[in-house]
């Protein structure tokens, strides 16, 4: 990755009167509305000399400078990083805070809630499946879901990191009230290491840890010493509880700056990334967001790696302008949210259009419905009675006697494999479910 080109210093606009003048009637930001340019955008654009470059850039930055309000996160120097909040994100901060107070978790009583249920598991595994991988679990994204849908104990390494991801996410479902702590910080990272060596703790001064470029090696960021982290840590935590003394920030800007904190600071010898995403999310779900952790930010980053990266050194190269890193974040949590209505929607349509081909007096229960609809949209995906429990949180006797209907129906085929119980829909489901009545399967 290609580190971004360091803007001008503005020491030189702001001690020649004649060149702020010109900044100041400088033609209008590039771009459309969306956009937060940083100089190594500017410093390209075809047909501008580098002096019209430099002032284009100069227009830009001195008015953010003046709007711009420090942090209490420092960097590696002991300069803090800087934010504001431009007009340019308020679209975006009104539709996510709308969206993630409760808009994905409301009921539609034309809906049975077993369908939204399943589709809210299903949008929690797969930010626990693409968290783990976008750190490096080797695992594919099929035997992933499998793994987390069964339950099954984890064999291998990528498996345990994929577990333990989904075992943290649902612990701060659990417990995200108490304000964010020192103790607590340490919990979620124990738990996302899953006891491996180095987990629940900071790093040491004998660990250092450097950022490096996976292509080249060369070092993009060197984190705070170990000796400066447990302060660190408590600053954090004020912070992200809005207990420190930062005037007003809106609290989503407040959680997106709790990943980049914990992502800049490494704090801990390993799974640093897995944990700042992690604490993003416990910080959301703090201030009242109980709808984010089923919006999967990873499964948006892990389709374009270096974007996310690139997000990082924006600020650091921008005199520590963290607006660069939130602008990006916002756009990524968007896409996110879109990507989880969708996939509800399409639940939710599945469910419905299978009611309607239904004959009349069809006796299957919600749960039953909600499988069937989904083993038509994926006919060759098997299920098990456990991963049938989880999805719909019932006790393994009702997932038992949901399926074991289902076969008794000749809607589902099943085989053992070894000591498990395998269902698949039978080939021809949608012709059985279309027909007068639901007819058992002939055993003669």
């Amino acid at each position: 990755m290609e580190p971004p080109k360091t803007p001008p210093p503005l020491d030189a606009l702001l001690s020649d009167p004649e060149l702020l003048a010109r900044c100041a009637a400088a033609p209008p930001p590039l771009g459309d509305a969306h956009d937060y340019p940083h100089w190594d955008t500017l410093s390209k654009i075809p047909g501008e000399g580098e002096s019209a470059r430099v002032e284009r850039w100069y227009a830009h930055r001195l008015p953010r400078r003046a709007q711009l309000r420090d942090l209490p996160q420092l960097d590696g120097t002991g300069r803090p990083f800087r934010v504001w909040t431009p007009p340019v994100l308020l679209p975006a901060l009104f539709r996510l805070d709308r969206a993630l107070r409760g808009d994905l978790l409301a009921e539609d009583p034309s809906i049975p809630s077993c369908a939204r249920s399943r589709g809210l598991t299903d949008a929690l595994i797969e930010e626990a499946v693409r968290s783990a991988q976008l750190d490096g679990a080797p695992t594919t994204t099929r035997e992933a879901r499998e793994l987390l849908r069964s339950r099954r104990g984890p064999r291998t390494r990528g498996e345990r990191m994929i577990r333990a991801q989904l075992d943290t996410l649902e612990w701060i479902l659990a417990s995200a009230e108490p304000p964010l702590d020192p103790d607590l910080v340490l919990e979620t990272h124990r738990r996302l290491h899953a006891g491996a060596r180095g987990s629940g703790r900071l790093r040491t001064p004998d660990e250092p840890v450097r950022v490096l470029d996976p292509a080249t090696n060369a070092v993009l960021h060197t984190p705070p010493p170990a000796e400066e982290l447990q302060s660190r840590l408590e600053a954090l935590c004020a912070f992200a509880n809005g207990t420190d003394d930062t005037t007003w920030l809106h609290p989503i800007l407040r959680a997106i700056l709790v990943h980049f904190w914990v992502a800049q600071d490494q704090p801990f010898p390993d799974a640093n990334c897995r944990a700042a995403r992690t604490l993003f999310y416990r910080t959301m779900l703090q201030h009242g967001y109980r709808s984010a952790p089923y919006v999967s930010i990873s499964a948006i980053l892990k389709r374009e790696p270096p974007r996310y990266g690139r997000a990082f050194l924006l600020a650091t190269t921008d005199e520590n302008d963290a607006t660069h890193f939130v602008h990006f974040h916002l756009r990524v949590l968007e896409r996110a949210l879109a990507t989880s209505e969708d996939a509800l929607s399409s639940e939710e349509r599945a469910l419905q259009e299978l009611q309607l081909r239904l004959p009349a007096g069809t006796d299957l229960n919600p749960r039953q419905l909600a499988l069937l609809a989904r083993a038509l949209r994926a006919p060759h995906r098997p299920t098990t009675i456990r991963a049938h429990q989880n999805s719909h949180r019932v006790t393994y006797q009702t997932a038992r006697t949901d399926l074991l209907a289902l076969e008794a129906q000749g809607l589902f085929s099943m085989r053992l494999a070894g000591r498990t119980m395998v269902f698949r829909p039978r080939k021809d489901l949608l012709e059985r479910l279309s027909g007068p009545e639901v007819k058992p399967e002939p055993t003669g």
